[in-house]
């Protein structure tokens, strides 16, 4: 009679914990971004880990998906989805797809987004040679603590001075 006491409590505990983990999956889900052809490019700041849901507007197609030109799925059939991590700040990433047909006919297209919000780069170019004169184009994202950059001409034997 103990164990026939004592197993039906645990049993339902059991259920009941396994009910709620299965309820804070869904609640613990990524966010998802959505790519078709016929769709406008994601609006708004795209951050995190995010679930990439592809439309290539056919069935039975290979899928092939690139971020900055680094390919991070190849080959994906139906669902065509791929969990990707963009950062905790939103800079501009291109992601590419590229669809493939049973009649082994591509279909590609591109989406931006994150539309100009640049990481931290520098660009220098040669304006006079001869005078070792250069340019230097600064982009920082708009979060930088860096309020405006000052640039530096190094001169020949190594000193430096601020412009």
């Amino acid at each position: 009679m103990k164990a026939l006491k004592y197993g039906i409590p645990r049993l339902l505990l059991t259920v009941s914990a396994l009910i709620a983990l299965l309820a804070a999956t869904t609640l613990l889900a990524n966010e998802r971004l959505v790519l078709s052809r016929d769709a406008q490019a994601p609006f708004g700041e795209v951050t995190g880990v995010l679930d990439v849901l592809v439309d290539p507007g056919f069935d039975d197609a290979k899928v092939s998906i690139t971020v900055d030109g680094q390919t991070i799925a190849g080959g994906l059939r139906y669902p065509y989805r791929v969990t990707v991590d963009f950062g905790s700040r939103a800079i501009e990433h291109k992601i590419s797809i590229t669809a493939v047909t049973s009649q082994n006919k591509k279909v590609r297209w591109t989406e931006t987004i994150n539309r100009g919000l640049l990481p931290l780069s520098v660009k220098v170019k040669p304006v006079d040679l001869a005078a070792r004169l250069f340019e230097a184009v600064v982009t920082s994202p708009k979060d930088d603590p860096i309020a405006s950059p000052s640039p530096r001409i190094c001169w020949p034997r190594g000193s430096s001075r601020s412009q």
